[in-house]
């Protein structure tokens, strides 16, 4: 067979680099070798010999050496002149996914979603546990600095009403109401919470400073409703959400015609020990008043925050690592039907870091312990005296002697109730 001397391309690609296949007839019409024995093999004497033989540039053999690629592809290097009967095919490169394909790949991001999710919402939460967990050991080194300058911690509350002649404490089984001393505009009107006293200890001392100690707190707005990031637990918010101002102070309930204010909250609180300390609210009366003296200053139920009283680190005579100093409350508002006229008010909750009350205290008692009709015991129950947290299965607590220990909500009430207290002789250790 004769080629004509004119110029070759290699078959397998055009002049724009598209690929060009050739169907396997084109060796039957162009009588060329179908077998692996070509002029460019040299795999055997023969094939070498061959290859000196047709080594002169006008072979045309050589020019229709053949390279295998496998399958039906061939690739070769002839005269485009000699193809004939030859159909060339080009392909074209993919601009686009096929439907089925889309499909597929959407199917596996979907699945691959689906399992990344809940593994990046958990690494999330673990890291908001660990903030606030965080903002209790502050608290918790506040308290010591404190202890440290002043030689006690700082009252739950300072109250400074007098009722009937006698002080809070002395007044033997009057009920108080700390907030209506805390939005009193009479001059020497306190109200406060053990939190006011301890900011110089957290690097707020320019708002310590603003505070006038002759003014209630609705008389000190302009610090009490500042927001102060260490006391937000980062898993429930970072500042008073719009629904929080229902319940934020001065604000006790929803059905009161004003609005709480749109900072200054809270989402932790001192015990105040394992008594009945707070009246329950009911659908007449909202207020959560303190108990009368003989049930909040109960010597085996006493906590570490009590109004109008500092307790010294040696009063803890269960041991500062037993028993509980701070920890998380709730922030909760009950919508649904109240089966009693308490069973609504004492499951929604009063906010705010300023004003003493169970805003800023929670107790420890276990239920039908302490004539508490609506007491369930426990944590995490949505009662507005009780601690509680927006974790799943339990809720941070500070100990007195600084350590911060994530307590599940099982825990038996009765040693839940002995950790709140600081002196009832009953050496109860976290589980």
């Amino acid at each position: 067979m004769e080629f004509p001397l004119v110029p070759t391309l290699r078959v397998g690609t055009d002049g724009q680099g598209r690929s060009v296949f050739a169907r396997r007839n084109f060796f039957r019409r162009n009588g060329l070798p179908r077998e692996r024995t070509s002029c460019v093999s040299a795999r055997s004497s023969r094939n070498q010999r061959c290859s000196r033989q047709h080594a002169r540039p006008d072979c045309p053999r050589r020019r229709a050496a053949v390279d295998w690629v496998g399958g039906s592809t061939i690739l070769l290097d002839v005269p485009l002149a000699s193809l004939t009967g030859y159909a060339l095919m080009r392909t074209h490169p993919k601009t686009a996914f096929s439907l089925v394909e889309l499909l597929v790949a959407i199917t596996i991001i979907g699945i691959l979603i689906a399992l990344l999710l809940p593994a990046v919402q958990a690494a999330r939460e673990a890291a908001r546990r660990l903030k606030c967990q965080n903002n209790l050991k502050q608290i918790g080194l506040a308290l010591h600095n404190y202890a440290g300058q002043y030689g006690a911690l700082p009252p739950g509350a300072i109250l400074a009403r007098i009722i009937d002649g006698k002080t809070y404490q002395m007044s033997s089984t009057a009920n108080y109401d700390p907030w209506l001393e805390a939005t009193s505009d009479a001059s020497g009107m306190h109200g406060t919470s053990w939190m006011l006293q301890i900011l110089p200890f957290m690097e707020q001392n320019a708002l310590f400073d603003r505070w006038d100690f002759t003014k209630s707190v609705n008389g000190n707005r302009s610090v009490a409703a500042t927001d102060i990031a260490t006391f937000y637990c980062p898993t429930r918010r970072s500042g008073v959400r719009a629904e929080d101002r229902q319940i934020m102070f001065p604000k006790r309930t929803p059905e009161d015609a004003y609005i709480g204010w749109s900072g200054g909250g809270n989402d932790y609180a001192g015990c105040i020990g394992a008594q009945n300390s707070f009246t329950n609210p009911t659908t007449s009366n909202v207020k959560r008043q303190f108990c009368g003296p003989t049930y909040v200053y109960r010597p085996d139920m006493r906590g570490v925050f009590v109004p109008n009283l500092a307790a010294t680190f040696n009063e803890i005579a269960d041991g500062l690592s037993n028993t509980l100093a701070i920890g998380e409350v709730p922030r909760t508002q009950w919508t649904g039907p109240t089966p009693n006229y308490y069973w609504g008010p004492c499951h929604t909750s009063i906010d705010g870091w300023a004003a003493a009350g169970p805003n800023t205290l929670f107790d420890t008692a276990s239920a039908g312990s302490t004539n508490d009709i609506g007491q369930t015991g426990g944590f995490n129950n949505d009662y507005f005296e009780s601690a509680g947290s927006d974790h799943a299965g339990g809720a941070h607590f500070g100990m007195a002697d600084g350590s911060v220990h994530f307590i599940g909500q099982q825990i038996d009430q009765i040693i839940y109730a002995h950790l709140g207290s600081m002196a009832d002789g009953h050496i109860a250790q976290v589980p």
